[in-house]
């Protein structure tokens, strides 16, 4: 494939930087996001049309029984669309979503669990950045930050990650195509601490100029 190189690009494939083997690609030229420079804090970012645009990757696997954790930085630009997903992991299992409807802050789902910020009326603006925490097992948990500010932790229903179908932009089960705007992704497969969490975010706030 051919790296981007100018403002308006379509991205065909996002490479997973890890030895995970998780790269999200698009064959189909129409349904490809774009890459756009100056987006976030000087840097660019790619842009998903809030339509039909997806990167995926069919068979990932990320985290297993004992959790995971999934951190993004990104933007959403048009905050008029209905529960839209940024992120989608294991058909309806991960993500991170936004809406003025359905839910009226950033929110966080894993199956029939939903972690709601309260804190931020909107995503729009500025970026913001987000760390989701799945933990499985005799107490299974979710919860996130957003902006380095813990949301409540919520305890339920919450399921061991599997090998499924791994989305940016859309998603299998549940909301609505995202018209985000994404610089990062990051997974990791196990559920990081309250220590590691914080120093995440120092990092991306720092990277990103946020």
């Amino acid at each position: 494939s051919t790296p981007v190189a100018s403002d308006g690009d379509p991205v065909g494939n996002w490479t997973d930087q890890s030895t995970g083997g998780n790269t999200v690609i698009q064959a189909t030229s129409g349904l490809r996001p774009l890459y756009h420079t100056n987006k976030i804090g000087g840097h660019p970012a790619v842009v998903g049309d809030g339509v039909d645009d997806v990167l995926a990757k069919t068979g990932a696997t990320i985290g297993g029984s004992g959790g995971m954790t999934l951190a993004i930085v990104g933007y959403l630009v048009n905050n008029l669309i209905n529960s839209p997903t940024a992120v989608d992991y294991d058909s309806d299992h991960v993500m991170i979503l936004s809406s003025p409807g359905t839910f009226a802050t950033p929110a966080c789902k894993v199956g029939s669990t939903l972690a709601n910020d309260t804190t931020f009326a909107s995503f729009a603006t500025p970026p913001r950045r987000i760390i989701m925490i799945v933990g499985t097992g005799s107490t299974p948990t979710l919860d996130f930050y957003e902006d380095g500010v813990h949301q409540p932790q919520v305890v339920g229903t919450v399921a061991a990650a599997s090998s499924g179908l791994l989305q940016l932009f859309n998603n299998s089960g549940y909301g609505s195509p995202g018209n985000f705007g994404l610089g990062e992704v990051l997974m990791y497969n196990r559920p990081i601490t309250s220590s590691e969490a914080a120093e995440l975010d120092t990092l991306l706030k720092s990277k990103w100029v946020l």
